[in-house]
């Protein structure tokens, strides 16, 4: 690393401890002057000048390519305050001293909240937004420079006896030429007691400095918390958070550095003392930024020769000392190019402890790695198998650390790929070291949702990841919503029986109103249920047959024949208990027949065959990644009942039992997700199904009648399975007992009365918990 001499030139310096030429105008305080210097001027300018009082809140501006033979000053006190003045540069010309916001020469007064703003023009010595010789704080001071030249320095505030701090500099255009100088966030000159803190150093777009760049610097002091940030541009030596002269023992705390544009030409140092202690400083280079040089250039957190580095962060060196201790140091590496030279040290001293390296890119390659006792390797989500994180083309030491890894669960890894974490093309020393996963971060899942774990391990001069080629994976849980979509089907089609078997009444009526042979009926019917599958699932659809009776009148019964057509819609939500969920659409049709046969002395009993197609489709997550697939089947269902009519005067009871089987036909579907695609079987299913009811009717007109019926189902199977080659996904069943109770009214269609009608309320509990309700329409022709 270059040590240069980094004192501040003797220009700066006769700055700070010379009056300035021109007049002086003598008052308490001036403020609110305003002064634009539009014609070149033979002597120093001023916007506001006070020689006893405070020189407050005063702007001058250069416009109008003027040039100023001497200096000039927007505010100048000699030993009181110059707070809130501005300087504007705004025009071609030169100023051939300095260019000052707000200045104090001697005594306690402080300059805070000046500003400078810089478009154009030269200024053939330094520019200084805020600056006092004398004891007073410089604080909240700013340059913003945007074009031009400086030939020396720029320094957001100076003071010569006290604090700097808060102080900035931005520089987004121009040039400081600084062959004799740098640029500054903030100084501080004299005092060991004083800080030069809170700095901040902006260099963006086509921004150039010649030679190094400060946050914060201090001649005796400490320099703590102070920020640059380079977006672009160029330094042309080194850039530092903070640093302390070599003549100082004052500490360098907790300065940062980011870059990720631009190009600086030596080092980068987030904090540097030589005497000092030098702990959290931070340096983070990212993007497309550059560190470069004629002979190494290195980044570094901390830095300090005989004092302490600890606790500092950065992008490439972590802390160096050459005597002390270098520990609790940490690297983060996120991107960058870095040259084939390129050391990459945690702490580089023999007491190296607690050094951290955390990589979250790859494809990089240095000269040497080592001074690390904790290294963690966040591996990209877009890297593939073969790939290398780091390279390290001379020595490689890791011996007793630490290596852990980490890996995206998206990543495309089979059985057999592997990806190189280190390889040591000179071979790697990795004595008493250890290895492991990061705890939730050490499997892969591929586009059938099978997961598996990977392993690092040292493989000769290489630390890699792998998966195992006999790896046994496993598949995710979330599967089950791919089977629970297909038991929505199965729930949909046993409504639509449910409803085929009610039809019978409003059948009855429409071929007893009619004029023989086989009469139209129609109805309509919908339902909002849950059923619990060991998680559960909701469904709302509306279900509609259109359909003739004709009946058969014998001596002892009476037996009628409805063929219908039958169609439905439906959709889904399936909730798991971790919280993954899918919903879909769901349509049927086709079409069935009913037989039933009515006896005089009140028994009867009834057969239902229907056959279709159902076809959905379903989207959601598992695990987290996107899924959806189209799926069809074609269905065949029946029932057979059996019940005892009881009638007493205007009251009747109908006690009945029933059976149903309802079959869905298998299907093979592609499930395309996030992770690419696959094929998943899903096998036929099997319901069977159980119902034991009474109803009682009241007959209220000739015509009118209300009724009421409690019932209970119970679901022998209904298990839906799914499965990718031999792995089967969870199996959700609604098997177990449901109870429900139903209220109704009918108008009874005749002759006489053309339109007839069926309002069938029934809710549910139990496995089948919810609502389905019937309208049910005939009408006589």
């Amino acid at each position: 690393m270059k040590n240069g001499k980094v004192f501040l030139r003797l220009s700066v310096i006769a700055l700070l401890l010379a009056c300035t030429s021109g007049t002086i105008v003598q008052a308490e305080d001036v403020s609110g002057k305003v002064n634009e210097v539009s014609e070149s001027a033979e002597d120093t300018v001023y916007g506001g000048n006070a020689a006893d009082g405070s020189a407050l809140n005063n702007q001058l501006s250069i416009t109008k390519e003027a040039s100023v033979n001497g200096s000039a000053y927007s505010g100048y006190s000699s030993n009181r305050e110059a707070s809130g003045n501005t300087l504007k540069i705004t025009r071609t010309g030169t100023i051939y001293e300095s260019a000052e916001g707000g200045y104090v020469n001697y005594g306690s007064g402080a300059v805070s909240g000046n500003k400078v703003f810089m478009e154009s023009g030269e200024v053939l010595q330094s520019i200084n937004s805020g600056s006092t010789g004398g004891s007073g704080d410089a604080t909240g001071n700013s340059i913003e420079l945007s074009g031009g030249t400086v030939t020396i320095s720029v320094y957001g505030g100076v003071s010569a006896g006290d604090n700097a701090k808060g102080n900035s500099v931005t520089i987004g255009g121009g040039s400081i030429d600084a062959k004799a100088g740098n640029v500054y966030g903030g100084v501080t000159l004299t005092s060991e007691s004083v800080e030069s803190s809170g700095n901040y150093l902006y260099i963006k777009e086509s921004g150039t400095v010649d030679a190094n760049a400060y946050g914060g610097y201090s001649g005796f002091g400490s320099a703590l918390k102070n920020i640059v940030t380079m977006t672009g541009g160029t330094v042309g030596d080194c850039l530092y958070g903070g640093r302390v002269s070599e003549k100082s023992n004052g500490e360098a705390f907790y300065n940062e550095v980011t870059i990720s544009g631009g190009t600086v030409s030596n080092d980068v140092i987030g904090g540097y003392s030589q005497n000092g202690d030098v702990i959290g400083n931070k340096v983070t280079v990212e993007g497309t930024a550059t560190v470069k040089g004629t002979d190494y250039s290195d980044v570094y957190g901390g830095y300090s020769i005989d004092g302490k580095a600890s606790g500092n962060q950065v992008q490439m060196t972590g802390g160096s000392a050459d005597s002390g201790t270098a520990s609790n140091n940490t690297v983060n590496i996120y991107g960058g190019t870095f040259k084939s030279d390129t050391r990459l040290y945690g702490g580089f001293s023999d007491d190296s402890s607690g050094n951290t390296l955390n990589f979250y890119t790859k494809g990089i390659t240095v000269d040497k790695l080592g001074y690390f006792q904790n290294l963690s390797f966040y591996v990209p989500e877009d890297t593939t198998a073969g790939e290398t994180i780091l390279t390290v083309t001379s020595t490689a030491d890791v011996s007793g650390a630490s290596i852990r890894a980490s890996v995206y669960d998206s990543m495309k890894m089979s059985p057999g790929d592997t990806i190189t974490l280190i390889d040591g093309r000179s071979g790697l020393t990795a004595e008493d070291t250890d290895y492991g996963m990061m705890s939730g971060s050490s499997t892969v899942t591929d586009a059938a949702f099978l997961r598996r774990e990977v392993n690092i391990r040292k493989d000769g001069d290489k630390v890699i990841l792998e998966v195992p080629e006999d790896s046994v994976p496993s598949l995710l849980s979330d599967t089950k919503l791919l089977a629970e979509a297909r038991e929505a089907s199965i729930e949909t089609l046993w409504n639509a029986s449910d409803m085929a078997a009610e039809n019978y009444k409003e059948a009855v009526d429409a071929y007893a109103a009619g004029s023989g042979g086989f009469m139209p009926y129609a109805s309509i019917g919908g339902f909002d249920l849950r059923h619990e599958t060991g998680s559960y699932i909701d469904t709302a659809g509306l279900n509609a047959n259109i359909g003739f009776a004709r009946q058969y009148e014998r001596e002892d019964y009476v037996d009628t024949l409805m063929p219908f057509f039958e169609y439905g819609r439906s959709n889904y939500t399936s909730h798991l208990d971790d919280g993954a969920r899918a919903d879909g659409d769901q349509h049927y049709t086709r079409a069935g027949v009913l037989y039933r046969r009515d006896r005089k002395d009140g028994l009867h009993y009834e057969a239902l065959v229907r056959a279709g197609h159902l076809s959905g489709d379903f989207k959601g997550k598992i695990d987290g990644y996107d899924a959806s697939y189209d799926s069809g089947a074609p269905y065949i269902a029946a029932m057979a009942g059996l019940g005892k009519v009881v009638t007493r005067d205007t009251n009747a009871l109908d006690y009945y039992g029933k059976f149903f089987w309802t079959h869905l036909g298998s299907d093979n579907v592609r499930i395309d997700n996030t992770l690419g695609s696959s094929r998943y079987d899903f096998d036929s299913i099997d319901s069977y199904r159980t119902r034991l009811g009474v109803r009682w009717t009241k007959d209220i007109s000739d015509i009118g009648s209300c009724y009421a019926g409690i019932g209970w189902d119970y679901e022998f199977d209904s298990k839906a399975r799914a499965s990718y080659r031999s792995f089967n996904t969870p199996s959700p069943s609604a098997e177990g007992s449901s109870g429900f109770l139903e209220l109704g009214w009918k108008s009874r269609l005749t002759k006489e009365n053309l339109w007839g009608a069926d309002v069938n309320v029934t809710g549910w509990a139990g496995k089948q918990r919810g609502v389905t309700y019937t309208l049910s329409v005939s009408r006589a022709f």
